[in-house]
Order: structure tokens, then C-alpha cells, then sequence
């Protein structure tokens, strides 16, 4: 499917239903103006469970590089195809792996199959597979990336265990942080709560994708009170209208 939004332009495959909320500007608005606003053309992307590409195709030709990590083997297969469908490849750099705590094998889960985004490396789910993985500070090494000021992060939970090991990354570097909070799969909705407001304590700004700026006394709140999905926007640069 042709995916027109704004001035990008690209085609999709992987999930017809998908392909057409986001054709009909029904999935994730704010994500899409959280990227217009931070991507710098000198600057690198990182794209943490890129799924089937979505994120990517459309930050391509507004940065100077994407890392797409995505470990769930369906969904990368399904990445593969619309990065080369797309020509992308010089843009696009793809990693067939998972980001976590170990470099190796680590089991990655489905609650009902995989390829559908709902992959985690929790683990703890009906169906399961062994993916690759690296640490965060293990993969920027590896690739040598010196110059991203934007990551995305949305990997079903996995937040609990990845974002705090960024924390030295993080309060070096300050990259603007789109994330995705799964509150409903952590493993203590309070504990991981704390572990993950701490690792953001630095940041000058936080909003929801919706713009509504908020704290994180707001953010420990909303977590505990609806267990709902939360994207967020941290950055030490002001997101302006």
C-alpha cells in the first residue's frame, strides 16, 4: 500500500489494517509530529522495535541515518522486504535483534503471534523464540553511532529493563526520547514505575504526544491510576508549536 503523509511518501506491507489506519492518519499523530519537529538533518535516528518500518520510512529523508533494531523474526522479515521495496537501503540501516540486558540469546514472546507488534522480550507469553541480542551501550559502540539526537523506543514492556541501563547514555548525551510505556506488562507496576521515572529525571521537558506538558509526580500518577498505554516526549529541548 501507498502510505502519503505530509510531504513523505512510501509503500507498506506487513498488515493491511495497519497500513490503512496509517494511510488514513488514524495511528499515532503525535508520534509523526514529535519526528518533524526533532529530526535534524545532521543527525542519526534510532529506532527501538521498528516493527514492520513504519517510523523509519517516514524519518528517512529527514535525518542523516535510521538504525531499525527490531528482534521479533516476522516482523523483520516483513521490515526487510519494505526497506528494499522502498530502495531505503542507504537511509536505513536494519538489526535483526533485540536490545536488552545481555549480549546473546535471550527468549523473545508473543501472547498470540508473532509479527503483530505485540512481541516483548519479557518473555513470559504462550508462544516463544531465541533472537539475538545486544546491550544498548554494546550496539551504539558496535555501530559506531556518535551522532543521534532522537530515539524511539516501543517494545512492549521491554522499557522496564532497557531504559534504565541507558542511564549513562542518557545524562551524556540527552537525546530526545520518544517513548512508549506499557504499563500493563511491567512486572511491578510501582517498582518498574520508579526505575523508569528515574532513569527520565534529567530531562528539562516532558509531554505526552499530545503536547500536554507534564511532570513526572503527573507521569507516576497516570501509570498507577490507568495502566493504559503512554507515550511520551523527553527532551532538554522545548517542543514548540
Amino acid at each position: 500500500m501507498i502510505i502519503r503523509l505530509k510531504h513523505r511518501k512510501f509503500r507498506l506491507k506487513g498488515n493491511f489494517l495497519f497500513s490503512l489506519r496509517l494511510k488514513l492518519r488514524l495511528w499515532e499523530k503525535g508520534s509523526f509530529e514529535v519526528l518533524d519537529y526533532y529530526l535534524k538533518k545532521n543527525k542519526s535516528f534510532i529506532d527501538i522495535g521498528a516493527w514492520i518500518g513504519p517510523i523509519s520510512l517516514y524519518a528517512q529523508k529527514s535525518c542523516k541515518k535510521v538504525y531499525s533494531v527490531e528482534p521479533d523474526p516476522v516482523a523483520f522479515k516483513f521490515l526487510e522486504d519494505n526497506i528494499l521495496m522502498n530502495n531505503s537501503q542507504k537511509d536505513i540501516r536494519i538489526f535483526p535483534l533485540a536490545i536488552s540486558d545481555k549480549n546473546g540469546k535471550i527468549v523473545l514472546g508473543n501472547p498470540r503471534r508473532f509479527g503483530d507488534s505485540r512481541s516483548s522480550i519479557l518473555g513470559k507469553m504462550k508462544y516463544r523464540v531465541y533472537v539475538d541480542s545486544l546491550k544498548f551501550d554494546d550496539f551504539i559502540r558496535r555501530n559506531k553511532i556518535s551522532d543521534c539526537n532522537l530515539i524511539k523506543i516501543d517494545i512492549e514492556g521491554g522499557e522496564e529493563i532497557v531504559l534504565p541501563l541507558m542511564n549513562s547514555y542518557i545524562k551524556k548525551n540527552k537525546p530526545t526520547l520518544l517513548l512508549s510505556l506499557h504499563p500493563y506488562n511491567f512486572s511491578s507496576l510501582e517498582k518498574v514505575s520508579d526505575k523508569i521515572l528515574n532513569a527520565l529525571k534529567d530531562y528539562k521537558y516532558l509531554y505526552y504526544t499530545n503536547r500536554e506538558i507534564i511532570d513526572l509526580k503527573k507521569l507516576k500518577r497516570d501509570l498507577m491510576k490507568t495502566w493504559h498505554l503512554k507515550e511520551i516526549v523527553c527532551s532538554d529541548i522545548k517542543w514548540e508549536r
